[in-house]
């Protein structure tokens, strides 16, 4: 982090903690921003995974030995990869929110408060488990139904 603050108080002058302090907000609603962004993406991996589901479903029901044993698998494993997309989606979003609170609580050290590094005091004393971690756990359990789709389309 000693790269975050290239001038002293001194050598930068008088508007050094205006302009921290402006510099600490736009970089909490960038990481606001990251977050809603990561949540559109849930939800439209989501609704495909969900779709995709669905599909394969009502083609199971109609007759489910109507396709080939390679169509099941093929669509499987678009809905598999589906799934890998999300996940590493996911772990990018939490790596780039990691960095950005990171940089947010050092530049916290510096203001009266650092509120973030007191919230994750609070939550840690509690045992708290990230959503982050939690929600990437939904990817896994897509592709848990596609082996079962796919497994089960092979062996009726």
């Amino acid at each position: 982090m000693n790269k975050l603050f290239q001038s002293s108080i001194e050598r930068y002058g008088e508007s050094f903690d205006s302009h921290l302090f402006e510099l600490f907000k736009l970089y909490v609603d960038s990481a606001e921003k990251n977050s809603d962004r990561r949540q559109k993406a849930n939800s439209y991996l989501l609704s495909i995974n969900t779709a995709f589901i669905a599909i394969l479903g009502a083609f199971s029901i109609k007759d489910i030995n109507s396709f080939p044993w390679y169509t099941s698998l093929s669509l499987c494993a678009i809905g598999i990869a589906i799934s890998i997309l999300w996940h590493v989606i996911l772990k990018t979003y939490k790596r780039l929110n990691s960095a950005k609170f990171k940089i947010i609580n050092s530049i916290a050290e510096h203001l009266p408060i650092s509120p973030y590094s007191a919230e994750w005091d609070i939550l840690k004393s509690q045992n708290h488990k990230s959503l982050s971690n939690l929600e990437q756990v939904v990817p896994f359990i897509f592709t848990g139904v596609y082996i079962f789709v796919f497994i089960f389309s092979v062996l009726v």
